[in-house]
């Protein structure tokens, strides 16, 4: 059987602990099967790395799992509050086409159901799977992605990637998410110049901290001016107590910062 690591993207949601599951089980009346809720602990929902599962009813694509929020707000429970889900069904993935994947807790079944709401009309039902452990099993597991959380960060900055950036948060990511050198996505922006990327991301709530401390080291002007015309301080500290200008690269930007805090 194919292993939770190998099937999903790194874009998961919150880290859960088995009370959060035995919290969400007392809301809704309900007992996950153990396989499931092993896999919510370790993975909690996301984006399948390959998102065609072969099942009993052929192949199906998964556009992601639905995650578990500890505070109920979202994800599974916000899924069981707008299908109006009742008694044995669990929605816990949307299937590429718009339907909904579903687990029973009656008898462990995983299920391909066009209208939740009409879920007992004969032909709105398929069985993908006997139970989900056997689901998962049906991933290729070794179309592993070429893209790391680092390749995604960079595209999304880069490309003004707003279809990713959605589906990035829609799956658990965070817009403050940093990539392996401690860069967020607004901080790439700025090395990569693309101000399209920067108002992208301040829309979706992202912080313009550190990111002009990163313009002057890398002497970039075009950005220092445009995070000072939209709200960027000059007299922002980084970590070791450090304004913009005392850390800039170059002794002209250093004196463009330092007239600009003189006026």
């Amino acid at each position: 059987m194919a292993t939770s690591s190998s099937i999903l993207q790194r874009a998961a949601g919150p880290t859960l602990q088995a009370s959060h599951l035995a919290d969400f089980e007392r809301r809704w009346q309900v007992v996950l099967p153990e396989d499931y809720r092993a896999w919510l602990l370790t993975n909690n929902g996301g984006v399948p790395v390959s998102q065609v599962v072969k099942t009993d009813a052929g192949e199906v694509f998964v556009s992601f799992f639905f995650d578990l929020d500890p505070k109920g707000d979202r994800g599974l429970d916000s899924e069981l509050r707008r299908l109006d889900a009742q008694g044995t069904l669990l929605p816990i993935a949307l299937e590429g086409g718009g339907k909904t994947i579903c687990l029973s807790l009656a008898d462990g079944n995983v299920l391909l159901i066009e209208d939740l709401s009409q879920s007992a009309t004969p032909g709105g039902v398929e069985r993908l799977a006997c139970s989900w452990s056997q689901f998962l099993s049906g991933f290729a597991t070794h179309e592993m992605p070429s893209e790391t959380l680092d390749d995604l960060l960079v595209r999304i900055a880069r490309d003004t990637d707003e279809p990713a950036l959605a589906a990035f948060l829609a799956t658990g990511g965070s817009i403050h998410q940093t990539n392996s050198s401690g860069e967020t996505m607004f901080h790439l922006a700025v090395l990569k110049k693309n101000t399209g990327s920067m108002q992208l991301l301040l829309k979706h709530g992202a912080s313009m901290n550190g990111a002009l401390h990163m313009a002057a080291r890398v002497a970039a002007v075009p950005m220092i001016e445009w995070l000072l015309q939209n709200g960027a301080s000059l007299d922002e500290l980084n970590e070791q107590g450090l304004r913009a200008d005392e850390v800039a690269s170059m002794p002209f930007v250093k004196r463009l910062l330092q007239g600009k805090r003189s006026r």
